[in-house]
């Protein structure tokens, strides 16, 4: 996401956003406005609703801040936000002026503001001030219309029905400019609760959708510690979304593993299983070498970048290399030498988060080619903060097998068009294809054979 000039913020004439004490902002950005668009399509049904108003205020408010000169960081990474508002309404800023936490509804009687629960229960989310935040999706429109500490929340002004509390309008201070020009305020971090076992039968409870809204279906205090721990919340965002693949890469920083079950594996997993399995399933590129990788080339910028990973690959010494090795990852134009280095760093360290995530399952075109198995191999490569490097690979499954000749992998947009397609031929062992994509981004994944095909769905 890019951040809007002051030109976002036009007063737009039209009722209802005719307060001028309000600040009135259309949310013009095509950036912006693609990922919203992103992040919304690859919610779950039922939920697509929350994530655009939140992501709509959220964007809003924080380029609201940072055209007043105040940064604004959110209480969670962009990969667990998305998943984060299908769940609790809000999003809680940290700024110069406290923590504040943006509450976004779409009513057009602004008569209240509801606060969730969550906010006041879980210590280390507790904001120093309430925003208003009336969102229009059709137009495209916000309208920050009020803000309180949250001191003024009292505590028997509860809805038990849907676990809210309630400001009234006379309780909100409406000249929204005045937040900005608040004095500083240091916030004090709070730890959160150490992590302890959650019900397995919760969680599959939530994914599969039986259970459709948890915070009100659950005890309260069940429901705080699943969301307000991050460990079990991270669960609970894969559980929901196993094929997100931001996500795998988001576990592995925080070095967690093994949260896909039996459907995707890590690669060495596979490999341990069987070692008769093909080592085009591993986490290796097969292809490339280090003959392939340290070509000449014209331009200084990517001689650079080939020295410094012959460097690594030279050096005797352990850490250096692999700091090295993370640095080309982070620094590179080069997207091969990108995937080269992370196929090295992942020799020297697995664990890296730079190494990327490598995962692979097994698949089967049944009948059509007489119930051959084959190895689905994803590989994820951190790119940047809104996106990621991404190869899937197709590979016959046990050594000294090929692929059939003519087998398709096709990866496809969200609308379903093909935007790349790659064939077996002859005594191929694998087929593979690279690509990037943004956070939020929805494609697909086809394997076919003739009349018979499986496709595959995942966001990035």
């Amino acid at each position: 996401m890019t951040s809007l000039s002051l030109s976002f913020l036009t007063a737009i004439d039209a009722p209802p956003m005719a307060h001028t004490e309000h600040v009135h902002i259309d949310l013009a950005d095509a950036g912006d406005r693609q990922w919203i668009e992103q992040i919304t399509a690859a919610a779950r049904a039922y939920r697509r609703g929350s994530v655009r108003i939140n992501a709509m205020a959220y964007v809003a408010v924080r380029n609201w801040f940072a055209a007043m000169g105040i940064s604004a960081d959110p209480f969670l990474s962009t990969v667990e936000l998305p998943i984060f508002w299908e769940f609790v309404n809000g999003t809680l800023l940290t700024t110069a002026i406290g923590q504040v936490l943006i509450v976004p509804d779409t009513s057009i009687e602004l008569d209240e503001c509801r606060i969730p629960q969550e906010w006041l229960h879980i210590a280390a989310w507790k904001p120093d001030y309430i925003l208003g935040v009336q969102v229009f999706a059709e137009e495209a429109q916000v309208r920050l219309w009020g803000y309180a500490p949250s001191s003024s929340v009292n505590p028997s002004a509860i809805d038990a029905l849907s676990r809210t509390y309630t400001l009234d309008r006379e309780d909100m201070i409406e000249d929204v400019p005045l937040l900005a020009a608040l004095p500083a305020c240091h916030h004090i971090p709070v730890p959160s609760p150490a992590a302890t076992a959650i019900p397995t039968a919760t969680l599959q409870q939530i994914a599969s959708g039986e259970m459709l809204l948890p915070r009100l279906v659950l005890p309260l205090e069940e429901w705080l510690h699943i969301i307000g721990q991050p460990r079990h919340r991270l669960d609970l965002f894969l559980a929901c979304h196993p094929q997100r693949l931001s996500l795998w890469l988001y576990a592995k920083t925080k070095g967690v593993s093994n949260l896909l079950g039996q459907v995707w594996q890590e690669a060495q997993e596979l490999l341990a299983e069987g070692a008769m399995l093909n080592p085009y399933i591993s986490w290796k590129l097969g292809w490339t070498s280090p003959e392939w990788a340290l070509r000449s080339n014209d331009t200084l910028e990517a001689m650079q970048a080939q020295a410094q990973l012959r460097q690594a690959l030279e050096t005797e010494d352990c850490r250096q290399a692999v700091a090295l090795l993370k640095d080309l990852i982070a620094t590179t134009a080069d997207e091969g030498l990108r995937w080269m280095a992370a196929e090295y760093l992942h020799a020297q360290d697995a664990t890296a988060p730079e190494a990327g995530v490598w995962k692979t399952r097994t698949v089967d075109l049944g009948l059509a080619l007489g119930g051959q198995s084959f190895g689905l191999v994803m590989a994820v490569l951190p790119r940047d903060t809104m996106s990621a490097n991404i190869l899937v690979r197709v590979t016959a499954l046990k050594v000294g097998e090929t692929l059939p000749p003519d087998l398709v992998l096709m990866i496809t947009e969200a609308n379903g068009n093909t935007f790349a397609q790659v064939t077996s031929r002859q005594q191929d062992q694998a087929v593979q294809y690279k690509f990037w994509g943004q956070i939020g981004e929805t494609f697909g994944i086809t394997l076919a054979y003739g009349d018979a095909k499986i496709t595959e769905t995942f966001v990035v």
